[in-house]
């Protein structure tokens, strides 16, 4: 079995370097500006349709998320022909990575399942993720699923994030990091 940590919430996310189907090279915890944070949602791929739900109902949600100062980049292990497909079969406007693979996924604390468990699998894949940047790369918000089936709802995202947001609410699930202070 391949040992992967967690990462903490209010930890600095790593650097992850991926291409996505927009042609750039792109940093997943990169954020622009110091008011933006930016929310990095990782999915199985093109052979799930939960995903393909959970992403079309996110596109639908991007403009309520910019007016939050929060750009979106959703993730997967599929090629580059298959995160196309994705895009095309959803008709998708968000930014859209390709090509993560295993040490990457371990480096996030991922689940990770093998190419087996999907018909059309050439490599493994992660299980869903998400990601809450703030303005200085810190990890505001993690939510890591070993399933398709449970994934946190767009709208009460959004909710969360407005909340955060006005209230400047400090990162939540660090007692450990503190206890130890």
């Amino acid at each position: 079995m391949i040992a992967s940590s967690k990462l903490q919430a209010g930890a600095l996310f790593p650097s992850i370097e991926l291409l996505t189907v927009q042609d750039e090279l792109v940093d997943l915890g990169y954020v622009l500006t110091p008011e933006h944070w930016k929310l990095i949602v990782i999915y199985r791929g093109v052979h799930c349709p939960l995903c393909r739900n959970y992403l079309e109902t996110l596109n639908c949600h991007l403009q309520d998320l910019e007016k939050l100062g929060v750009s979106v980049i959703a993730a997967s292990a599929d090629s580059e022909r298959k995160a196309r497909r994705q895009v095309e079969q959803s008709e998708l406007d968000l930014m859209l990575a390709y090509g993560l693979n295993p040490e990457q996924m371990q480096s996030l604390g991922l689940y990770i399942s093998n190419p087996g468990a999907n018909p059309q699998g050439e490599r493994p894949f992660a299980e869903p993720a998400l990601f809450l940047i703030n303005e200085e790369g810190h990890i505001q918000l993690v939510d890591i699923s070993n399933s398709a089936y449970c994934r946190p709802a767009i709208p009460m995202l959004i909710q969360g994030i407005q909340r955060m947001r006005e209230h400047e609410t400090p990162v939540q699930g660090t007692y450990e990091i503190y206890a130890q202070i």
